[in-house]
Formats: C-alpha cells, sequence, structure tokens
C-alpha cells in the first residue's frame, strides 16, 4: 500500500501532469494526422492543432486527473479495485467526450449543443467496446506513472477514430 500512495504522490507532481498533457497532445495529433491520411484528404495543419490543442490543454488535465483520482479511491490492482476504476470510467467517458467535441466545436465556431447531441453518444457506445478492455489491462499490468504514456500509445487509434467523428 505505501508503494501505490507514493505512486500517486509521484503522479500528482506538476511534472507528471505535464507529461501527461504533453502525451495526450501527441496522441491526438498523430490520431488527426492518420486520420487525414485514412480519409485520402490533403493534409490540413489547423485541423490537426486544433485537436492537438484539445487533447493536451484540456483532455490531458482531465485524465491525468481522472487516474489520479481512480488510484486515491480505488488502489491497487486487484479485480475488484481494477472493476471500479473500470465502471468509473465508462460513466464518466460521456463527461471527457463532451469536452473533447464540445471543444472543437467553440474552437471552430460551431454549434456546440448540437456538436454534442450528434456526437458524443455514439462514439460513447463505440468506446465502450474498445476501452473497458484496454483499461483493464493497463491497470492490472501498467505501474502508475505510466499509463499516461500507454494510454496516450494505444489513445492514437482512438484519437485517430474521434478525428473521423469530429469531421463528418
Amino acid at each position: 500500500m505505501a508503494v501505490a500512495m507514493a505512486s500517486v504522490a509521484a503522479m500528482a507532481r506538476p511534472t507528471a501532469y505535464a507529461r501527461s498533457c504533453a502525451a495526450v497532445c501527441a496522441s491526438f495529433a498523430l490520431g488527426d494526422v492518420a486520420c487525414q491520411r485514412i480519409e485520402g484528404e490533403e493534409w490540413h495543419p489547423r485541423r490537426t492543432t486544433e485537436f492537438a490543442f484539445v487533447g493536451g490543454a484540456v483532455l490531458g488535465p482531465a485524465s491525468h486527473t481522472l487516474e489520479l483520482g481512480l488510484e486515491r479511491f480505488f488502489p491497487g490492482t486487484g479485480v475488484r479495485s481494477i472493476a471500479r476504476k473500470v465502471g468509473c470510467r465508462v460513466l464518466v467517458s460521456p463527461l471527457f467526450l463532451s469536452l473533447n467535441f464540445g471543444s472543437l466545436a467553440a474552437l471552430r465556431g460551431q454549434d456546440v449543443s448540437a456538436q454534442l447531441r450528434s456526437k458524443v453518444f455514439p462514439a460513447w457506445q463505440t468506446g465502450c467496446f474498445f476501452w473497458p478492455a484496454v483499461a483493464t489491462l493497463t491497470y492490472k499490468f501498467v505501474p502508475l506513472l505510466a499509463r499516461p504514456a500507454a494510454g496516450s500509445a494505444v489513445g492514437c487509434a482512438w484519437s485517430c477514430y474521434l478525428s473521423l467523428v469530429a469531421h463528418r
């Protein structure tokens, strides 16, 4: 338990937040570039910049804070602890999707509520098939301080999907 609390304390440091934000920013940028390649479009740097900004400035801090809180409330890698963390992530993911799509819409001068109504629920449904399995493996096998980087690595694929949804 002392090791877990030391990891939580290390995760609360400003440098850990900065690393998480940078990792999420990079994940969102790479995901958007990949999405644009898949769509067969010419690369739009502004679109990638907007997506990376939302990742690094909005979702990076939110994700880091969520992971820190989950580990504080449900420490450990036991089945019950992991199930609680995964359940909480599923429950809060509509908020995170709303932050993503709402921030992008606001940056682009679009109708935020229309974007939220049309995009959050379908993305949440898809995420419910993707993230619980990823989160379960992450909580079981990845140390707390490495989770933001691990999540960002897997998150490139998710960011590509979010970019696709955001630009439909």
